[in-house]
């Protein structure tokens, strides 16, 4: 099961943005971004993306050329929220939802069970 974030919050003009508000909004405005620029239109290009909070590591690995990560099961359940996801939508966990039910509307997906 996962959540699709509508294309509209219901409260735009909330004062004191919760920091949890900002993830699903920032992805609104790059899928927005993303069907709305001619160039990126004509090459037809789409992106999915997949959003849960909870805790992780992060890191910087390496020993030549450094590079930092973040690991842990919300790392794992994000990405398969967004592999399972269609293009053009934001997939969020029940987590996610469970936090913002109040500011932004949700539309319930039911993955099969060869997709979970």
């Amino acid at each position: 099961m996962c959540l699709e974030v509508q294309t509209s919050a219901r409260h735009s003009n909330c004062g004191g943005i919760l920091t949890s508000f900002r993830r699903p909004l920032l992805a609104l405005d790059m899928i927005n971004f993303m069907d709305n620029d001619p160039e990126i239109k004509k090459l037809g290009l789409k992106i999915r993306i997949g959003i849960h909070v909870g805790p992780v590591v992060a890191g910087v690995i390496g020993t030549r050329r450094y590079t930092y990560d973040l690991w842990g099961d919300t790392v794992n359940l994000s990405s398969r929220l967004e592999s399972q996801g269609e293009a053009g939508k934001i997939a969020v966990s029940e987590a996610v939802a469970s936090q913002l039910w109040l500011l932004m509307e949700f539309r319930l997906r039911i993955l099969h069970s060869s997709q979970a």
